[in-house]
């Protein structure tokens, strides 16, 4: 290693003694001098990185992959990680470091935590279903890391050629570009990708079997013949008035099918859901189900061994894992009149959960990254070989594209038609699954309306019992207008007074009267205290009695008179909350039509008492996520959800455990009288007239892998769908698994409570503290009811 001259002894620099001793040039500082020194093959560990570009290709070993789903999705799982990804990743940097221990010009420590990053990967991805499968092959992959500049003698040509060496035979790096400092620092491979293609090889004969494929109604007539013929440049391939002649049937059928697949690649394009084309089944809870398919379309036709076949191209930002496999199955059945248009539509509708067929992974290839931001401010370097000035003709990519193919067309004729088949059989099914889930989706509200008057009289209304009052300058500066969403249409909104009296006083916790809060001073002070902590009781909320108090010790009478006044300041969500609460209605069902098992007719009332009683807590942003936004009472609906039981040690403890601890207590002992064998479950969430989305429940189940689930009230429709299957749960309890299996809530007409049991993880019976507590009366009361349910 060369050296220069030393510094003076006394610590002072002396621009005579920084030298180089190779080439004896002065240098004025240190910094320049080692700046200096790379030009004669020096490497010091003062040596700045310069970042690498590389496009990569690779063959997957894998052709099988069955995909699950994870609870955990930012974090990495064994059964669905990228394991060839993984592979090619670290082929590369065991490459890169063996070159650097020869005493090549690359780093032999590779910064990869800071550096190192791959166009199609998902490591800066905040879910998993971002990631790619196992099967799938790469042309052109990006990878980027940092490495030392190529020394002086040693060109860009010969430095691939050494990496090349050192890979294996299923790995090519075709490319590479030594990026400036300022253009190095600013390009991530990852996250700086605007939009990523996949390709897919499939036989043509496969895809278009002459029993499905029919003639068009009325005949096809090519505008453009005469002009495609004399075109020179178009790729004999490509021309389909030489592959399909439209003079003849077999032309004609095979040109409506092309023009059938085209008008249904055009309606999948956009921002879509995409919720129901990931392999592993995801929710539209799910916000990274909402992507844009920039473009899919057929591409090409090629001749491989005598034998057609098409290259269909997807793009689009980040795609999911197995979108683009679901995409091109549905595409073909929908293009062979298997299944109807609407199938399409409904898959995309955030509401529904579909099947959607998926072709094989190993027949699929990430075809290039583009950088369209990057390279518009860095206009000198074009990532993508085929759209630089002039194009690239890359002779290791066109290559490399040659022998996928040739890869492909092996692992078909290996495993044959069989995947085609299992499409066209699997067709009805869908179809039939679809009709019968179609009549829920879409029933009549009017039908829904007439069914429920027929059972359980007129759709009568009332007004809450209890009066509430609103912060004035609340209600002066934001008046809230409440719409009843189910009975808006027939029955005529009764106004509420929500303006406060001429003297309002709070009750403290020791039970003292003082005077309202009305200055600025005190009312920024409870604005603060109520942002602190939400769910901490407000300043002039009544009081309920303890969660720790015995199910015996009820609610005092006079707390539940009409005359009873609620006064609520603090946060303007809060009071808006509160007001919008105030105008709510509720169905009012004569005695003798209300068919409420006895074993349930406690739970109904205390769940009726809490609903008119304005004290029903606002639901946490993530139940809000999961519950359709027109039901919720923030919105103007009449739903709502909360919590009671118990919660983690690390969690707030449900708020609804003090307000409403008789229901509590009752909603658990229902638990055991109807299922006495099941094992008691610490926490329930209680839910009022609100329509759950399709999704998955959070968490994991402790001691128990089952929900229960049960529905009351007066109401038609309700249903809950779970895996596709409907299941009516007004007074019959369901036991599903709520963490693995999408479920939703079908539409309704009515007053509609449920409580679902479950466990979170971490909880066990020693955290069910209310059955501690309970008395020998609740004990008596468990006995009876799990007598009432014997008979």
């Amino acid at each position: 290693m060369s050296a220069a001259d030393a510094p003076a002894s006394n610590g002072e620099s002396n621009a005579e003694e920084l030298k180089c001793s190779f080439c004896q040039a002065v240098f004025p500082s240190k910094t320049q001098l080692f700046r200096h020194l790379p030009t004669h093959g020096v490497e010091t560990k003062f040596m700045k990185l310069t970042k690498v570009v590389l496009l990569v290709g690779w063959i997957s070993k894998i052709t099988e992959f069955a995909d699950v789903w994870v609870k955990e999705q930012s974090v990495a799982d064994d059964r669905i990680i990228d394991v060839t990804a993984q592979e090619v990743e670290n082929t590369l940097i065991t490459a890169l470091t063996q070159m650097a221990q020869e005493g090549s010009d690359t780093d032999n420590e590779i910064e990869r935590l800071k550096g190192c990053s791959r166009g199609g990967g998902y490591s800066q991805r905040t879910s998993l279903l971002y990631s790619g499968e196992p099967h799938e092959h790469s042309l052109s992959d990006t990878f980027a890391c940092n490495v030392k500049p190529l020394r002086d003698g040693v060109t860009k040509e010969q430095w691939l050629e050494d990496l090349n060496a050192r890979l294996p035979d299923f790995v090519r790096v075709h490319e590479c570009y030594f990026l400036t400092p300022q253009a190095g620092r600013e390009l991530h491979a990852e996250t700086d990708c605007t939009q990523r293609r996949y390709e897919c090889l499939l036989p043509l004969k496969s895809i278009m079997p002459d029993q499905h494929i029919s003639l068009p109604n009325e005949p096809i007539v090519r505008r453009t013949r005469h002009l495609v013929a004399s075109i020179e440049s178009v790729n004999e391939n490509g021309k389909m008035d030489l592959r399909f002649p439209a003079d003849s049937e077999d032309g004609q059928k095979r040109v409506h099918f092309f023009r059938k697949i085209k008008a249904v690649f055009k309606a999948m394009a956009g921002r879509q859901r995409f919720h129901n084309f990931v392999t592993a089944g995801a929710t539209p809870s799910e916000i990274c189900t909402s992507r844009k398919l920039d473009r899919i379309y057929h591409k090409e036709i090629v001749l491989i061994d005598g034998e057609e076949w098409i290259v269909f191209s997807v793009s689009g930002d980040t795609l999911l894992r197995g979108q683009v496999r679901k995409l091109l199955g549905l595409a073909l059945l929908l293009s062979l009149d298997l299944l109807p248009m609407e199938y399409l539509e409904a898959s995309m509708n955030r509401l529904h959960v579909l099947d959607v067929p998926a072709i094989p992974g190993w027949c699929i290839y990430l075809a290039e990254c583009r950088y369209a931001n990057w390279e518009a401010k860095y206009p000198e370097y074009r990532i993508d070989p085929r759209r630089a000035e002039p194009p690239v003709h890359n002779a290791s990519m066109h290559e490399w594209n040659q022998r996928l193919h040739a890869h492909i067309v092996q692992l078909h004729r290996t495993k044959g038609d069989g995947w085609m088949g299992d499409l066209l059989q699997v067709a009805p099914v869908l179809l039939e699954r679809y009709h019968r889930l179609r009549a829920f989706w879409y029933r009549d509200e009017e039908k829904l309306r007439t069914q429920f008057m027929e059972q359980f009289g007129s759709l009568e209304l009332e007004a809450s019992p209890y009066e509430i009052v609103v912060d004035p300058a609340i209600e002066s500066s934001s008046p809230v207008a409440v719409e009843d969403t189910v009975t808006a249409a027939t029955t005529a909104a009764t106004t509420v007074d929500l303006s406060p009296p001429a003297a309002v006083t709070q009750e403290s916790e020791a039970g003292d009267a003082e005077p309202a809060v009305t200055g600025k001073k005190e009312k920024r002070r409870d604005q603060g205290r109520a942002g602190r902590n939400k769910h901490k009781l407000r300043k002039g909320e009544q009081r309920p009695i303890s969660d720790r108090a015995s199910p015996s010790a009820g609610v005092d009478a006079d707390s539940h008179s009409k005359s009873q006044a609620m006064i609520l300041n603090g946060r303007s969500d809060v009071d808006a909350y509160r007001a919008k609460m105030a105008g709510l209605r509720f169905v009012r069902v004569p005695a003798e039509r209300d068919d409420v098992p006895v074993i349930y007719r406690e739970v109904l009332r205390l769940l009726r008492e809490a609903d008119r009683s304005n004290q029903w807590p606002s639901s946490s942003t993530g139940r809000q996520m999961v519950i359709e936004t027109e039901t919720l009472v923030e919105n103007g609906g009449r739903g709502g959800s909360f919590s009671v039981g118990a919660l983690p040690r690390h969690m707030p403890q449900p708020r609804g455990n003090e307000l409403f601890p008789d229901l509590m207590r009752a909603c658990f002992h229902l638990e055991r009288a109807l299922l006495p064998d099941r094992p008691p479950s610490a926490t329930i969430a209680i839910n009022r007239h609100a329509q759950f989305l399709p999704h998955r429940d959070t968490g994991a189940g402790a001691g128990q892998t089952k929900s229960l689930i049960v529905a009351l009230g007066c109401f038609v429709g309700g249903e809950i769908i779970v895996d596709n299957d409907v299941h009516d749960i007004r007074y019959r309890p369901l036991e599903f698994d709520g963490w693995n299996s999408i479920h939703c809530t079908l539409p309704f007409v009515g007053e509609r409570y449920s409580l679902v049991w479950f466990t979170p993880l971490g909880l066990t019976e020693e955290d069910m503290w209310w059955w501690r507590d309970a008395t020998p009366a609740a004990s008596t009361t468990v006995s009876a009811s799990s007598t009432e349910v014997a008979n």
